[in-house]
């Protein structure tokens, strides 16, 4: 008997001088501060049949121009209530540009990356003024960085500020690129490997962000911020310690105990560059600085493959079937008075009038004008008005005769 109660002792004895383990720390999420409410007006359009499906459509808004749409059999204009090719009326195309890759928006046209090189659309698709200057083959990405426009080849990035074009940097395999704040540039590759460029007068620094994880549509914030999706949990890297950086997973909500997103879809930077648009299943948020903004998704849209936000206040988002636009136009329609009849008065007037010894049919007045938009309207779109056109479209006029077509044909302002 004494044996045992030894051997219980000593049992007891051991247990009591195990150390205890130190609870786990608990996880930091990064949040933001202040959450607010967007309401924005939600328009949809519906896809090519060819279109349905892909990830590779890509809208940009030009203020002359109107709002334009690329994928995969070419470049589209919105008109109405539908896309329509930007070669429709046309005889001979300048430009047969196949699939398009992406879209940028300078004062004077549209840059358009495409299967058949880089080309630019200032009302008539047509190459572009450095063709001869790039190597030829595709172009899979662009994107304005400051006041240059980045071009992606297969060899690699080039860069053009207007005057000069050069090469950038000998990256192979580009096909994504995401412009962010401080002329920041996430870039990725075929390979998989993600890029943080940045450009400056010394140079472009390039650092490597492969070994940090899977990640995807980088987007480059401020600083000392960037977000990406990993998977679908949406992360943001931010400073640790010592000049360090780490990785963290990120809640969209303030309070405390918040979920972090896990079923996120895919990212995007504002027009302006300093913050992320990030659409889940559940929401489309703009989270800029410490504060962020959401709105439900919309209804029926069960996959968003892009986000793409336009210089005209307005959001896109490519869904697996339709196009949906978040917002208003900002804009007041043009009139007759102040928009149609000037331009009327400045291409118009000297053939369509209402004196004995025109030949044409006369255009002068809203009414006019109202009762014969589709004939006028085409005749523009194909370059056979005005006259002295010479089967140059006028961008311009289109854009210009749309919007007042959509807006009501409103005679005047005031009566």
């Amino acid at each position: 008997m004494r044996i045992v109660n030894l051997i219980i002792v000593s049992v007891i004895v051991s247990c009591a001088q195990d150390p205890v383990p130190d609870p786990p720390a608990p996880e930091i999420f990064v949040q933001p501060t202040v959450v607010g409410e967007l309401a924005l007006p939600e328009r949809s359009f519906a896809l090519p049949a060819d279109w349905v499906g892909s990830s590779h459509i890509y809208v940009a808004h030009h203020p002359d121009l109107g709002t334009l749409v690329g994928g995969p059999t070419g470049l589209f204009r919105l008109q109405a209530d539908a896309l329509v090719s930007v070669h429709d009326g046309e005889q001979i195309p300048e430009v047969d540009e196949g699939a398009v890759y992406g879209l940028s928006v300078t004062d004077e046209f549209v840059w358009v990356a495409s299967a058949s090189g880089l080309s630019v659309y200032d009302g008539l698709l047509k190459a572009s003024p450095i063709n001869d200057e790039l190597p030829t083959g595709a172009v899979r990405a662009i994107v304005r960085v400051g006041d240059s426009v980045w071009i992606a080849l297969e060899e690699g990035l080039w860069t053009f500020d207007g005057t000069q074009l050069g090469q950038l940097a000998q990256i192979p395999g580009v096909y994504q690129m995401i412009a962010g704040s401080n002329q920041t540039v996430s870039v990725t590759t075929v390979s998989g490997q993600s890029l943080l460029l940045k450009s400056s007068e010394a140079g472009v620094m390039q650092h490597d962000l492969s070994g940090q994880g899977l990640l995807r549509d980088v987007v480059p914030v401020a600083s000392d911020r960037l977000f990406a999706l990993e998977g679908g949990a949406l992360k943001a890297r931010v400073p640790h310690s010592q000049g360090e950086w780490i990785w963290r997973r990120t809640a969209l909500a303030s309070e405390d105990g918040a979920e972090p997103v896990s079923r996120a879809w895919t990212l995007s930077a504002t027009s302006a560059g300093d913050g992320v648009w990030i659409a889940t299943a559940d929401a489309l948020s703009s989270w800029v600085g410490d504060q962020i903004e959401t709105l439900p998704m919309p209804l029926g849209l069960n996959s968003v493959l892009r986000i793409h936000p336009t210089s005209d206040g307005r959001v896109w988002l490519v869904g697996t079937e339709r196009l949906v636009r978040l917002g208003g136009d900002g804009q007041p329609p043009p009139t007759y008075c102040d928009d149609i009849e000037p331009y009327y008065q400045a291409n118009c007037e000297h053939c369509h009038n209402a004196t004995p010894s025109s030949q044409a049919i006369d255009l002068s007045g809203h009414t006019a004008w109202s009762q014969r938009y589709d004939s006028i309207f085409a005749l523009v779109q194909a370059g056979a008005m005005p006259k002295d056109a010479d089967g140059r479209v006028d961008g311009g006029a289109l854009y210009m005769l749309q919007r007042w077509q959509e807006g009501g044909m409103i005679e005047c302002d005031t009566p």
